[in-house]
């Protein structure tokens, strides 16, 4: 099997830091917004047209403009509330 670790680069793995960090200390808008209007993960990621995996680090902290945008009217809140 081969070393995973070889291949992570440093931003990859600090990246990672931040997110584990994030979800353990901070309650997340995005995940509280989808728990509100009762939509699964997969359900809502295909409403917006995102990836399962980027609506993972949207709850945990790792959020761009645009996924915020795709994911507030559906949602039901501002772009902005889902990044803070």
């Amino acid at each position: 099997m081969r070393d995973r670790a070889r291949f992570w680069s440093a931003r990859t793995v600090h990246a990672y830091a931040c997110v584990m960090t994030n979800a353990a200390t901070k309650p997340n808008p995005v995940r509280a917004a989808r728990e509100a209007v009762g939509l699964a993960r997969e359900k809502l990621a295909a409403r917006a047209g995102l990836s399962t995996s980027t609506l993972y680090l949207a709850e945990r902290g790792v959020i761009t403009q645009a996924t915020a945008e795709k994911l507030a009217p559906i949602l039901g809140v501002s772009a902005q509330e889902l990044q803070s």
